[in-house]
């Protein structure tokens, strides 16, 4: 997306001159200034917000029963402690305690819209992002996989006819791979990622496309509602778009943790 979007230097400048008047809304002062954060994340601020992420799972681990595989030893088992068994103990064997699984399958597939409108303001964002990054290390410490998108659906403009939608998804995430601080950070929690990345990418829809979303203008509506799951896998874990406070999103990770059937 940033190679298509650099290729298009009248859209970088028309997006740039927008943002340098707000910058603290736009989260960048330019196309520019963003593009090595799009490519590469945000390491400094990924630090600090994952490690208020983490804070947040260590304190939901305390306050709740979160499922664990607890080890025990035994006579039988499937691994063996080399030291207690040339000690002679007879329970020299380790086995582990069975938990119920939760509904979900190994693999969690998490979507995050990260559409939101000029009222929401750039702290909200970055707060409701960190509950999002604590809910994605919450499930990956408990033992599944998860794969993280964001997903971009914006509509037409009361008054204009209905059913024209443009949708970016792009994954941040697969299964299996390792947790990149920063580009995970960047992307849930930094301003510049739908306000300067997103919009800038509706530039580069068909034509047909910016006259009903206003491309240029007032870019559509955000539209990512909860039912709003038919083009990914079943299972999937969906959260909204939001506008305003981001005390809407407080308590997230123990909802959607709830809803795995993980709590």
């Amino acid at each position: 997306m940033v190679d298509a979007i650099k290729a298009r230097p009248d859209v970088v400048h028309y997006r740039s001159s927008r943002m340098e008047s707000k910058p603290h809304f736009y989260g960048a002062s330019s196309m520019e200034s963003l593009f090595p954060m799009a490519l590469n994340g945000a390491p400094s601020e990924g630090i600090e917000a994952m490690r208020i992420a983490i804070e947040k799972v260590e304190t939901l681990e305390r306050e709740t029963d979160m499922p664990a595989f607890a080890s025990l030893y035994d006579v039988t088992g499937a691994d063996v402690d080399v030291a207690r068994y040339l000690s002679g103990e007879p329970e020299n064997m380790i086995n582990y305690q069975l938990v119920d699984t939760p509904r979900a399958g190994r693999i969690i597939n998490l979507v995050v819209s990260v559409t939101t409108s000029h009222k929401t303001a750039t702290s909200a964002i970055r707060e409701r992002g960190i509950q999002i990054v604590a809910l994605a290390l919450a499930i990956e410490k408990i033992g599944f996989q998860v794969e993280l998108w964001t997903d971009g659906l914006l509509s037409e403009m009361p008054g204009v006819r209905p059913g024209r939608q443009a949708r970016i998804r792009t994954r941040i995430k697969g299964p299996g791979e390792m947790m990149d601080p920063g580009r995970i950070v960047y992307a849930f929690t930094h301003a510049s990622y739908f306000r300067g990345l997103g919009l800038a990418a509706m530039h580069l829809l068909p034509e047909p496309w910016h006259g009903p979303l206003r491309v240029g203008g007032s870019y559509g509506r955000p539209a990512g509602g909860k039912d709003d799951t038919r083009e990914y896998p079943e299972g999937t874990v969906f959260i909204p778009s939001f506008e305003g406070s981001a005390s809407k999103a407080a308590n997230l990770v123990t909802e959607k943790l709830h809803e795995l059937g993980i709590l």
